[in-house]
């Protein structure tokens, strides 16, 4: 898996009256997906969550990993969403 996409579907009614989206993230090469997540909006915070579930559950670098981490890193803390916390 090389390159993945992001993607957010609106609208879905649940049986309570709430409205929810859906965060899903895809490889584009196998079209497999690599998240699904249901969320009551899609701020950075949730988007970013999915993908580091999906980073964790999927992502496995064939170049030099501590420098991709790196950059995860980086690109994470520059979303704010990896204050207090490591990636």
């Amino acid at each position: 898996m090389e390159l993945w996409q992001m993607d957010v579907v609106g609208g879905i009614h649940l049986a309570d009256g709430l409205r929810s989206k859906v965060v899903s993230g895809i490889d584009d090469n196998s079209r497999f997906v690599v998240s699904a997540k249901v969320v009551a909006r899609a701020t950075a915070r949730p988007v970013c969550e999915a993908l580091l579930l999906a980073l964790g559950t999927h992502w496995h670098p064939r170049a030099d990993p501590d420098r991709q981490r790196e950059g995860l890193r980086r690109s994470v803390r520059a979303t704010g969403f990896g204050r207090g916390g490591d990636v």
